[in-house]
């Protein structure tokens, strides 16, 4: 019987999309004999081990800033933009005292929520990376194996995020976090005896994983964001919630449940309708707005790394386009009429004068396409948002 793993990337307070990306892959009826992990994922990896999901949900549905560290700042952003912050002074008074943070409050929220029994006395396997200071050797750690007062005290090696957060000594050994090494520990999981495994990346610093070229591998599903998930210490509910839904719904799109790349669509039957109808404008009518289109959707695809090649592509790529530039929220799950209407809306406060314009182009728009004659940007000088917005107006025409 095949042995299915999981392996969860580090990131500090962006583990909570990890959360959400679980939750769905357990509604899927996923089971995992082995997990691996890294920092963040070495301690989500320990609740899913003991099989007690809800703790690992209560756990980061209570962490607030100050839960993890004395004097704790929410780092939100880079913290220049952090200097007028009053609890910035005492925050940095003992940064420089403990050489990191003090997070006496973290460690005692680890040890409330997380069971080194329940790990010893788990059938599932899991693995966990650390790495030696100030040698920077990668270390490999089989939890279930260790002395039950040692548990503990490696998941805080796991995820010493130095020099944010003080190195972490072991017997003498000093330790920090895994990351520097292997922040998304699939290799173990198949050293573990693996024989798929489901990867969930945080891409930290925007970067890849160390060993991504395993998450291209026939037996790795790998889920991953496609927007920034913010700052790895910004541990405000607010943040923490809107990642735990992006997890879930980029989980839902990996497997075919939902539709989008940055944004997240219910799949409806109606979404063929609509993508079939705009890519019909933008490829069989050789017009210089349609080319135009059809190129800049191009090179967005390019630039987002989203794939260009499936039918619903050109639809998607517009419509997320605009609801970038519009500011629309990227955590919700929409319905795809809905979500037009929404970028309708937006469009409306900015651009009064091209909703109008649009209103008076809707007649002229079945014309042109009908005729296959008229080349809309003989009616005006257009920027290519203006452009998208017309074509996508005839798309959704009479589609509710």
């Amino acid at each position: 019987m095949k042995k299915i793993g999981l392996a969860l990337a580090g990131g500090g307070a962006l583990g909570a999309y990890e959360v959400g990306a679980h939750k769905f892959l357990e509604e899927q009826g996923y089971k995992f004999d082995i997990i691996t992990g890294t920092s963040i994922g070495a301690l989500n990896g320990a609740f899913i081990t003991t099989g007690n999901i809800q703790k690992m949900r209560d756990l980061w549905s209570d962490i607030t800033p100050d839960k993890i560290m004395v004097d704790g700042i929410n780092l939100k952003y880079d913290i220049k933009y952090n200097f007028n912050e009053p609890d910035l002074g005492p925050f940095l008074k003992r940064y420089l005292t403990n050489k990191g943070a003090d997070i006496t409050p973290f460690k005692k929220l680890i040890k409330k929520y997380v069971d080194p029994s329940a790990i010893k006395k788990s059938k599932r396997k899991l693995g966990i990376i650390t790495t030696t200071f100030p040698a920077l050797k990668e270390v490999k750690l089989a939890v279930n194996e260790l002395p039950e007062n040692k548990i503990i005290p490696f998941l805080h090696a796991s995820s010493a995020c130095f020099p944010f957060f003080p190195i972490e000594e072991i017997d003498g050994v000093k330790y920090v976090d895994g990351f520097y090494r292997n922040n998304l520990p699939i290799d173990y999981c198949f050293e573990l005896g693996a024989d798929e495994v489901v990867a969930i990346d945080l891409k930290l610093f925007g970067s890849k994983a160390q060993n991504f070229y395993l998450t291209q591998m026939s037996n790795v599903t790998y889920i991953s964001p496609n927007v920034s998930l913010g700052s790895m210490l910004d541990f405000t509910q607010e943040t923490i919630q809107k990642n735990i839904k992006r997890g879930y719904h980029d989980a839902m799109k990996k497997f075919n449940k939902a539709r989008g790349y940055v944004y997240t669509f219910y799949d409806d039957p109606k979404f063929d309708l609509l993508a079939k109808r705009f890519f019909d404008i933008l490829i069989k009518h050789e017009y210089d707005g349609t080319i135009r289109a059809r190129k800049f959707l191009y090179e967005q695809s390019l630039e987002e790394n989203t794939p260009f090649n499936k039918s619903d592509s050109l639809l998607i790529i517009a419509l997320e386009h605009l609801a970038w530039k519009y500011e629309i929220p990227d955590e919700e799950i929409y319905d795809v009429v809905d979500f037009y209407k929404l970028i309708l809306q937006a469009s409306d406060k900015k651009q009064l004068s091209l909703r109008r314009f649009i209103t008076r182009a809707r007649n002229y728009v079945s014309e042109a396409i009908n005729e296959e004659k008229i080349n809309i940007n003989e009616k005006g000088s257009l920027n290519q948002d203006d452009n998208l917005l017309i074509y996508l107006e005839y798309a959704f025409k009479r589609v509710k």
